[in-house]
């Protein structure tokens, strides 16, 4: 048995034994299993990181474009409010040409282009007083050339008739053309943008003498919103990526009025030529051929005209074409507040238009463009570390399972059984050893029982061989012929077998039970086909007695088991 043990291990395995494929290594298996998971895994965990940071990204560049816009409407709130204060105070005494003429210097010195026309309208019979500052100058326009003026401040609204003393109204933007004769200065004309405060004028028995109406330039209230979106702005707390970002002034039925412009042209006529031409709608509203309405189908901003009407303040996505055109791809986000404005301190503010401010930002891409190169190295490095370790950790893992192979290939080569030595590492490789070293215990047992059987047989095929006791010794006669000694008998029977077929029988006589793989084993690699046909010839002279079919058949020697 110990010599087939040994031929076994230095036989090449038939093709019935070869599996299908080469198995995968401890080492293939977890880089082909846990690096492509760790990069899935890390990947998708930087997509979800990325979507968040995005989302908080854009929340914080909303924020900080709705407190710019709150800005904006509050400056206006304020300069409307102290042009409310001016009228009051200045209607507060009796109106005079001189009065009235030093406010204008005086206010075109301190303020500068806030005030463009200033008028008082008597209540009574007595003349009109119109002053109408240009170019830095202050002259009087005649009452018939004020009449014929184009929305002329000479025509007081049903609004501004009922008002108190110390109350004010404001007007809606105004467009306002006076013809080229009848002023102080050179004869051309006059086109203005006005916004009209209106306030009665105190009488000596308490009823009003008269109307003061102040005019506010837009284009004062323009300026305010292109200081906001320059380098000048107050509330510019860092340097920001050069792009057109721009202010809008609309009223409450959705009229775009004005338009933000370059701080360096403060005198430049308000438009909204920047930010028409990506929209449809129309053209001119009633007192102001300049401005624009956007058609309905531009929902986006119907919602901001909606919301401003009801006095919030907000954010919206801006719609494809909104806007003046983008120097860089950037996203927008556009910010609107409400503009109010109060007759009297202690009256609730009513809302007299609203600001729409598109803020461009190049920041949500840029860190997109950061994450993606962050989420890269990351998951290189990850998978790189993780391929480290898997090869450090597969090594550590199958070093006892090989050293366990190797002895066991050794004693293969050796040709006896032996015990293995521990193989160490974790609970499973010293469990594998174990099993293996009992295996071994048996194989050995196994082959002490076979050895006996092998001489048992060996004594009952030749009794004659065995020395028996006390038995006397045959005398030689002298001269006499040797004689020869008796045959063996076969031990299976009178079959003619061949040479091949007797000893391979043999060899396997001393087994009880055997294969068709055993048979070739034991007559030296028979071929298989020659096997088979040696087996069936067996059988067919009745040597052999076969039990099963296909590969689980199994051969007993008959005579062999007779004599058992």
């Amino acid at each position: 048995m110990l010599r087939r043990f040994s031929l076994a291990g230095r036989q090449t395995p038939t093709d019935r034994h070869v599996p299908p494929r080469t198995p995968w290594s401890i080492l293939q298996t977890l880089l082909l299993v846990l690096v492509p998971a760790v990069i899935v895994l890390l990947a998708a965990t930087g997509l979800l990181l990325m979507r968040s940071a995005n989302s908080s990204v854009e929340t914080a560049i909303a924020r900080g474009s709705l407190s710019l816009t709150l800005a904006q409407a509050r400056e206006l709130e304020t300069l409307l409010t102290g042009c409310r204060e001016d009228a009051v105070a200045l209607a507060h005494k009796p109106v005079t040409r001189e009065r009235l003429h030093d406010f204008m210097e005086g206010s075109a010195a301190a303020r500068g282009m806030v005030y463009a026309e200033t008028t008082f309208v008597p209540a009574g019979a007595g003349e009109p007083l119109v002053l109408l500052k240009s170019d830095g100058r202050v002259a009087e326009v005649a009452p018939d050339v004020a009449r014929r003026a184009k929305n002329s401040p000479l025509t007081l609204s049903r609004k501004a008739a009922s008002l108190q003393t110390g109350q004010a109204s404001l007007s809606a933007l105004t467009e306002v053309y006076y013809p080229p004769m009848g002023l102080g200065f050179e004869p051309r004309q006059r086109n203005l943008a006005l916004f009209r405060l209106t306030t009665p004028v105190a009488g000596p028995d308490a009823r009003p003498a008269g109307f003061l109406i102040l005019s506010v330039d837009a284009r004062a209230v323009r300026n305010i919103l292109s200081l906001y979106n320059s380098p000048q702005s107050p509330i510019l707390g860092f340097r920001r990526t050069r792009e057109n970002r721009q202010s809008i002034f609309v009223d409450g039925h959705g009229w775009m009025l004005f338009q933000s412009e370059d701080l360096a042209e403060p005198t430049r006529e308000i438009s909204v030529a920047g930010v028409k031409p990506g929209l449809s709608g129309d053209m001119g509203s009633p007192g102001f051929d300049g401005a624009f309405r956007p058609a309905p189908d531009h929902q986006a901003y119907w919602r901001m005209i909606e919301a401003i009407s009801q006095g919030h303040a907000g954010m919206e996505r801006a719609e494809p074409g909104f806007g003046p055109p983008k120097i860089a791809p950037s996203d927008d986000f556009v910010g609107y507040a409400p503009v109010r404005f109060a007759g009297t301190p202690g009256d609730k503010p009513e809302v007299v238009g609203g600001i729409i401010y598109i803020d461009r930002s190049l920041l949500p891409r840029a860190a997109q463009f950061n994450q993606g190169n962050i989420l890269f190295l990351a998951t290189v490095v990850g998978a790189l570390v993780m391929a480290a370790l898997i090869v450090v950790l597969s090594g550590r893992i199958a070093r006892p399972m090989t050293r366990l192979a190797d002895a066991l290939r050794e004693m293969r080569h050796e040709g006896h059984l032996r015990e293995l030595e521990p193989p160490g590492g974790g609970a499973e490789t010293t469990r594998l050893g174990r099993v293996c070293n009992r295996l071994i215990a048996a194989l050995r047992a196994r082959e002490v029982t076979v050895d006996d059987g092998r001489e048992a047989a060996t004594r009952e095929a030749h009794p004659s061989e065995m020395p028996l006791p006390n038995a006397p010794e045959a005398r030689q006669t002298p001269n006499a012929p040797p004689v020869a000694p008796a045959p063996a008998p076969d031990p299976f029977g009178d079959a003619s077998l061949s040479e091949r077929q007797r000893a391979a029988l043999l060899a396997l006589l001393d087994r009880g039970v055997f294969s068709r793989q055993d048979y070739q084993e034991a007559g030296g690699d028979i071929p298989q086909r020659t096997a088979q046909h040696d087996l069936q010839d067996l059988v067919g002279r009745g040597v052999l007695d076969k039990d099963g079919r296909g590969p689980a058949t199994r051969y007993r020697l008959r005579r062999a088991s007779n004599g058992a």
